[in-house]
């Protein structure tokens, strides 16, 4: 564990397990055309995807590719993510304490969280294909997304869960249909959901595939359709009784909000709009406050206090091309390989490579391509290379770094040069320099176990199997201990010579399976694990010499 002490200009200094801050050169703009009259110099317009504290106190929203917080009365806004990937769609979690949204940061647009104030940011999906967030369980341990995940037809985006802490589990199916716009009841049971095309802000149109309503009950299965019309309905939100709830309907002629008693037939209008209406409506935990979009202008309305809804004035205070800080939070790595001085440490985390200096623990993103991730750094022993796998979703390939300029420290360079050593043909799953560091080792397809020079010249193939396997050098570079299975699907221990002068040795002989063979200093003795004994996993050694028996 790498324990850093970071600073950000949003924040007083916090203790993390792993907190990288990234300057992220955003330069995105800052005032944009003139204000009109009677606007403050620096107004907010054109702002997106409200979403209003349980508390109703204040109101986060997504303007120009970042998020913004602000208090729900208006005034001036505060920046809370800076990068140059667009920042969208805030969920606030039930205690009001923590701000989850999607970021194409890393890629597709993955899942988010921070405090809601402010701070370090945790990524907490994964998967290539990307999600959109929708709302979060009463009981803040899930956030709900739809996502695109191997389903046939046009854009089936179905319904997920993903935990809220990353150490409890993966992504689960929550509704296996095509839906969005999901909201819990407050017993975390029903789940107001919307079917049909995503036609909400599409002004006027009227046929098959307007939005309708729908009525989830997780315990019993049961569906029940709340509305369909040819208007559509849109945007389903939960008052806190749990007995009614607010809706988005353009049947007067424009998007306006209504309101429907469960079990009644009584849609009552609640605002009456005749222009522009309202869109992305969200409402506080207690029903207080309600804040949307309409125009270019984020709206509040009080449903209880019987007034009108009126626009949320809000300025900015951020100048064109100012640099930001951005806090992000990782926990750990499983790749990280120190300089032989041992004063610099390469590590991935999150798909990124980084090199960190073990003194003052500042990371530098040695290589941060958001359609890329990396794995398995090793430095070179004379730290002039980094070797490293580059996976590009199309070619898994194994390269080498090096600094552009030599008198640079590693975790100080900006600009390296980059070689590819291995997998333009073949992906490269793994890779081991052989002790002495003049040979290189690497599995690429579906079994190939290639020797070369440490930059991968003059490769050949020295064994092969029908799939990836574990493998090992010997401490004087001449053998190599690998795990492969038979046609029967057993898999033992082998010796293979690499200059392929004899026959592969089958060393383990055993009915049960053997793996991840590790090779001893002394090359005397091979250990690897195995299933001998019940099906319990057990740790064997094996002695290569008669003299240790």
């Amino acid at each position: 564990m790498l324990p850093l002490t970071t600073y950000s200009r949003r924040s007083s200094a916090f203790p993390v397990l792993l907190s990288l801050c990234l300057l992220a050169a955003a330069f995105v703009g800052g005032g944009g055309a003139s204000p009109a009259f009677g606007e403050a110099p620096n107004a907010i317009r054109f702002s997106s995807q409200p979403a209003v504290s349980p508390d109703g106190a204040t109101v986060v929203f997504s303007w120009r590719r970042d998020l913004w917080t602000t208090p729900v009365e208006g005034g001036r806004a505060v920046r809370l993510t800076s990068h140059p990937s667009t920042d969208a769609f805030p969920l606030f979690s039930p205690d009001g304490q923590t701000l989850f949204f999607g970021s194409f940061r890393d890629g597709p647009r993955h899942l988010y969280s921070m405090p809601a104030s402010g701070g370090p940011i945790t990524r907490l999906s994964h998967h290539s294909a990307g999600l959109i967030p929708e709302t979060v369980h009463p009981d803040g341990g899930r956030v709900v997304f739809r996502a695109l995940r191997d389903q046939p037809g046009f854009q089936p985006r179905r319904l997920f869960t993903l935990p809220t802490d990353r150490d409890d589990g993966a992504e689960a199916l929550l509704l296996d249909l095509d839906a969005h716009s999901a909201a819990f009841h407050p017993d975390g049971d029903r789940l107001l959901l919307v079917r049909n095309s995503a036609q909400g802000h599409r002004k006027g149109y009227r046929g098959s595939a307007a939005p309708s309503i729908w009525l989830y009950q997780k315990e019993s299965a049961d569906f029940t359709r709340l509305i369909e019309e040819e208007a559509g309905a849109h945007a389903p939100l939960w008052r806190p009784d749990g007995e009614s709830y607010y809706y988005v309907s353009e049947r007067d002629g424009t998007w306006n909000i209504w309101l429907h008693d469960l079990g009644e037939d009584n849609h009552r209008q609640k605002t009456f709009f005749k222009d522009d209406g309202a869109r992305d409506p969200s409402l506080s935990a207690d029903g207080r406050v309600m804040v949307f979009n309409r125009g270019v202008e984020l709206w509040a309305w009080y449903p209880e206090s019987g007034g009108d809804p009126a626009p949320i004035p809000l300025h900015h205070h951020w100048e064109d091309g100012q640099p930001e800080v951005e806090v992000r939070q990782i926990r750990g790595t499983s790749d990280a390989d120190f300089s032989k001085s041992g004063l610099e440490i390469a590590f991935t985390a999150e798909g990124r490579l980084f090199v960190m200096d073990t003194i003052l623990r500042r990371p530098n993103a040695v290589a941060d391509h958001s359609d890329r991730e990396y794995s398995s750094p090793e430095f070179s022993p004379d730290g002039r290379y980094l070797r490293v796998i580059e996976d590009t979703g199309d070619r898994r390939r194994l390269i080498r770094l090096e600094r552009a300029h030599a008198g640079d420290f590693w975790w100080k360079a900006r600009s390296f040069e980059r070689k590819v050593i291995a997998g333009e043909d073949a992906p490269v799953h793994s890779y081991q320099f052989s002790r002495d560091k003049k040979k290189l080792a690497w599995m690429e397809g579906n079994g190939r176990l290639m020797v070369g020079g440490p930059d991968g010249e003059n490769p050949r193939l020295i064994h092969q199997s029908w799939e990836p396997f574990a493998y090992d050098w010997s401490p004087d570079g001449r053998w190599m201990a690998v795990a492969t299975r038979d046609p029967d699907y057993n898999r033992d221990i082998h010796i293979v010579s690499v200059d392929g002068q004899r026959e592969p040795h089958n060393l383990s002989r055993h009915p049960g399976n053997e793996w991840s063979p590790s090779w001893s200093p002394d090359g005397r003795k091979i250990a690897f694990l195995g299933q001998r004994s019940g099906g319990n996993t057990e740790i064997h050694l094996a002695h290569l010499s008669l003299e240790d028996h």
